[in-house]
Formats: structure tokens, sequence, C-alpha cells
């Protein structure tokens, strides 16, 4: 390899490198001071296996250079999240962690569970582990302040609504209905933002006042209530163990690795209290050090996250690569949040307290146990796929092991927005990054048979034309539906001049069908094959059945929109990109609406109405 020659251009100055191999996938990605030399010494100082592998299979190598360390910083971290380069630390799982928005600038906020963070002036708490964990703190918000977790648009002019089921159930004070005033259901929001903020306490020790306030005015009713939700806040909070006696906020961050996996145990400490705690697992780790693991989940985990979840400490397990710029980054971040400049600086730490090294030992221990859980329990799923494979390559007489199946379905109503779905198994696991969708171009009405044949073939002249290299052919095609759908899909590999092994997996009966032969063939239904097709099928019928649904709900806005005085194709086109169904468009305030097409407030509320009229005679 000519090292000068796939450096050449490359500047000494800050900025972010991205390393490629021969098909242009992007397999590193880093940042440096000086990048021309950080990047010559992964081909000359090979410090672990991982420059020696990057060495080999690195075809080009791009940069950005940046102004400062700190932008460098955020896109090596957004370019690690986009492209999740195989040999960079990076967080495992192929999701985005849900977090809780109060939507503060509402005149009766609500609360709810989103997976973005948009600038739209709420207050966001998170990233949480899971959704399950999200879903059960907002549960415990709505129970104690039953404020509203629907984005429904309430105005003054507005008729009042009927009050809905979480009225019934007391976990929403129907704002909606007239049936609470505006400053008491501010009361409620901050009472939830407290609980969010970790400040139960202090919200504790204001109702305690309010209550004794209430009873030596003899109003019984009012005191009660307070009791009632002094109750409440307990109730939530007693799980919560106190670890230091004065009210100081803090993470702590311990690492657990094995070969190529690792997880991060996250406490976190409010108001002195311990009060949730988070696992997160990790790839890419091999020969990284404990220090180069923690950094890298330091970076991607706060910048991702929202900037009021990030506390004025971290206590680290190690000394992390990058403290400093970690610190400023972070710092930066935080001061975004509703409590701005005066919040105090981010400082990362090691143990330096008693309470800090016991803390942090025991989410060492913690972080050890849920990895060790996870190993055993990806091995056994591999096994089961395994096992699962090796069975359909018997039954099914198959060359090779069917390490790769693609599996195809159709969804349409009446042939209206029609559109097809490929989803990919890859060792009997789901591959979302090679899920493709498509939408039906030669085919006019309900004809499923010809919507199959049209979506195998243009995935299978894309790949063989196109991206053979790039990306292999299956080696097993399975279609959603029987012998019509079958022979649909073979007609299509006759025509691009291919044959992969194809067989249709019927929804009423689980029957497999396989060319050439009239009737089903014999297979358990309750075999790890049948399951294993049944999932990869399933699969692709959620994919395509969600298409269909986007594209409906397009359709139906674009041809509300059409009759609507005011609107033509550029803001026809902003209200669609910004407001995706016209319910949605219904319910906006003139406010948002206004922003969004960028006229006056009068036009925009002309336009809210008209939209409401269309919608009450649909």
């Amino acid at each position: 390899m000519d090292v000068e020659k796939l450096t050449e251009g490359i500047p000494e100055s800050l900025g972010v490198y991205v390393m490629k191999d021969t098909k242009g996938d992007v397999i590193y990605v880093g940042k440096a001071n000086n990048v021309r030399k950080r990047v010559l010494s992964h081909f000359r100082h090979f410090e672990d296996k991982k420059d020696l592998t990057l060495s080999s299979i690195t075809s080009s190598v791009e940069f950005i250079t940046t102004p400062t360390e700190v932008e460098a910083l955020l896109l090596e971290n957004n370019l690690i999240k986009k492209h999740k380069p195989r040999y960079n630390i990076r967080l495992r799982d192929d999701k985005t962690y849900p977090f809780l928005k109060l939507s503060v600038k509402e005149k009766f906020p609500f609360v709810d569970i989103v997976r973005r963070i948009v600038d739209d002036g709420s207050i966001y708490f998170g990233p949480m582990g899971d959704v399950g964990g999200a879903r059960a703190t907002l549960k415990i918000i709505r129970r104690v302040f039953p404020i509203r977790n629907c984005d429904r648009s309430i105005r003054e002019d507005m008729k009042k609504q009927k009050p809905c089921l979480d009225y019934q159930l007391k976990q929403c004070s129907a704002p909606c209905a007239g049936l609470i005033g505006e400053e008491e259901y501010k009361a409620l929001v901050e009472g939830a933002r407290k609980i969010l903020s970790g400040e139960q306490d202090e919200l504790t020790d204001e109702f305690k006042r309010k209550m004794v306030e209430a009873s030596e005015k003899l109003q019984f009713e009012k005191a009660a209530f307070y009791r009632d939700r002094i109750r409440d806040i307990e109730k939530t909070t007693l799980k919560q163990v106190m670890v230091f006696p004065q009210k100081i906020s803090k993470d702590i961050l311990a690492v657990a690795k094995k070969g190529d996996d690792a997880c991060i145990q996250l406490l976190m400490i409010r108001a002195g209290k311990l009060i949730d705690q988070a696992h997160y697992f990790l790839e890419g780790v091999g020969g990284s050090s404990d220090e180069q693991i923690l950094s890298a989940f330091t970076n991607q985990h706060y910048h991702y996250g929202a900037p009021s979840s990030i506390p004025p400490e971290i206590v680290v397990q190690e000394e992390l690569e990058d403290k400093e710029l970690l610190q400023r980054s972070l710092t930066e971040k935080r001061r975004r949040s509703p409590e701005g400049a005066s919040t105090t600086a981010v400082e990362i730490v090691t143990p330096v307290s008693e309470e800090d090294s016991k803390l942090v030992q025991m989410a060492n221990r913690n972080a050890e146990a849920y990895l060790e859980q996870s190993l055993s329990q990806e091995e056994r799923r591999k096994i089961r796929a395994e096992e699962a494979l090796a069975e359909l390559k018997t039954i099914l007489k198959l060359p090779k092991l069917p390490s790769r199946i693609e599996a195809f379905d159709v969804s349409s109503a009446g042939g209206e927005a029609a559109v097809g779905s490929a989803v990919t198994m890859v060792n009997g696991e789901p591959a979302k990054s090679m899920y493709r969708r498509f939408k039906i171009k030669t085919v006019q009405g309900q004809d499923d048979f010809a919507m199959m044949k049209e979506i195998v073939r243009r995935r299978y002249r894309r790949l063989t034309q196109q991206e053979e290299e790039k990306t292999p052919l299956p080696n097993l095609v399975l279609i959603d539906g029987g012998k019509g759908q079958l022979n649909a899909a073979l007609e299509a590999q006759d025509e691009l001049g291919i044959r992969i092994p194809t067989i249709g997996l019927a929804k009423e009966f689980d029957d497999v069908y396989v060319p050439y032969q009239p009737e089903p063939i014999d297979i358990p239904k309750d075999s790890k094959a049948i399951l294993l097709l049944k999932r990869a099928r399933d699969e692709a019928h959620r994919f395509a059945v969600s298409y269909h649904r986007k594209k409906m709900r397009k359709k139906t806005l674009e041809s509300v929109l059409d009759t609507v005085p005011g609107i033509g194709p550029r803001r026809k086109r902003a209200l669609m990109q910004y407001l995706d169904s016209i319910e949605v468009i219904g319910t906006a305030d003139e406010e948002r609406i206004s922003t969004i097409l960028k006229v006056n407030r009068e036009t925009a509320r002309k336009l809210r109405q008209h939209i409401e009229h269309l919608i009450k005679g649909k």
C-alpha cells in the first residue's frame, strides 16, 4: 500500500478523518489536532491489532477540518452514530433511546415519550435505558400529577372537549374540558418537573407546608389533597436509596468488558439519592482500554442526551481520554438547559471519597453481571438460529446454509398507494440497515401477483447490475403468499436470468410452498425452521404495512390541502414536512402554522379553521 499516496492532501490541522474500505464503507472515524499525523500513525505505529487491521483494509481516507476541538468531538460523535463503523467503540443496540418530553412552552403543557430531541423549547429528560422504564416513570408522574400526555392544541376560542378515559382514570386533569385552571395546571407541571429532576424532597417539604397552612385555616379538603400528594410522592421514592447526606447530584460510570463486547453501568444520584440506574452495551471494543471505552461512552451518551440530564459531576472508574475536552463540550451543552448560564461547569473525576469508591465498585459488579447475562443470552439465540438454519437447509435441500434470507411482501388498499417490502435476515437475525421498501410503479389496480413480480425484479436487477459486490444475493428468498405469489417471484428471476432458492409461506395455515409442487411441503408447525420463516415473513409484512399507512396518510393530506385556499405547492410541502397528518394540522395552533408557512397569525387562523371544517365533514 502506498501510504503517501493514500494520505496525500490530508492537512496538518484540527479535524476529523474517515477511513473507508474498498467497497466504500466507513470502517473507522477519528479526530485529531493534527489529522495528517494521526492518520499516518495508523499505518506506521501499530499500537494494537486494530491499527494493524485498519492499515491492511483501508482503501481511502477523507477528512473534515473544524475550527475548534469541541466541534471535532461533536462531528466525530455524529459520524459514528450515522455510519456505525465496525472498528469504533459504539453503543451496540441499533435503536433510538427514549426521552421524556415536558412541553413547557404550551399553555397547558403535556408530558410524553419521544425518540429524539427537537429544539422547540421543551424540557427533555434522558436518554432512558429502555422504553419500559420510560413508561413506568410516565405512569408514576401522571398518577401524582395528572397532566395530559396528548399534544392536542388547547385554545381559548375552541369548543370545550368531552373528558377522555384518562380523566376517568385520574391520569389527566382535563384542561381541554375546562376542568382545571391555567395556574393550577402549571403547579402540576412544576411538580412533574421536580420529580423528573430528582427534587422530590423539596416538593414534599412544600406540600407539607401547604397542608399545615390549609389545616390551620380549617380547609380540610385542601389539606387532605396535599396529604394524599405527599403519600403518592413518598411511594414513588421508596426504592430510592440515600447515599450522600448532602443534596448533591452526580452520575457514576463503571465498565466491564469481555472480548469485543463491553457493558457500562450508570448510577444516577440526585439530591443525594440513588434515583435510577441503567446499563448499556457497546461493541467494537476489542483491544481498547477501560479509559478509551468510558471516554467513548461519555461522548456518545451525554451528547445524544438532553442538556437537563447532564449532572454537574460525573464519577468514572478510570481517568478518561480527552477529559478536558469532554468537560468543556458537556458544560456548553448543559448550559443550553432551561437553567441556562446559571448552571455550574461539568467535572469528570475519578473516585476521591469512600462513598464514590463504593458506588463505582457496585456499578462495576453490576456491569460484569449484565455483560455475562447478555453474552449467555446471545449465545443461546445464536445456537437456536444455527439449529433453525440447519433444519431449513435439510428440509428444503438447499446447497448452502441460508445464512442470508430475504423476505418480500406487498401492501395496498384495492390497489391504492400500493407498496412492497424486502427485509433481510442475517444468521437468523433482522439486519434492519439492509431493509428496502418499494413504491409500486407498473401495476394498476389490485394485482398482488404482478406487484410481487415487480418488487422482486427491481430488487435483484439492482443487486445483479449495480451492487453485486457490495450486497451479495441471498441464500434463500421467502415470499409472503402461496403458489401465485411464489410463481410471480420465479418469473421475475427468470427474466433476470438468475435463480435463487425461493419458497412461499402462506398466511392462513403457515403452509410452505416450493417451486413446481402443487401442494405445500410437510414441515412441523412447531419446528425451529418454520418459526424462523414466520418471523421473517411477519417482519416483511410489518414493514410493508407501515410504509403503506404512511403513503395513505400522505395521500389524504395532499388531497385535503389541495382544497385549502392560500396553500400552494411550496406551502403544502412545508406543512407535509412538519405535520404528517390532516388531524395534526387541524389541532395545531396558529403560531406553529404561522412559523412553518411564514405567514401572519390571521392567515394561519383562517387556514386552520378551514382544515377543521374539512375534518368535520369527513
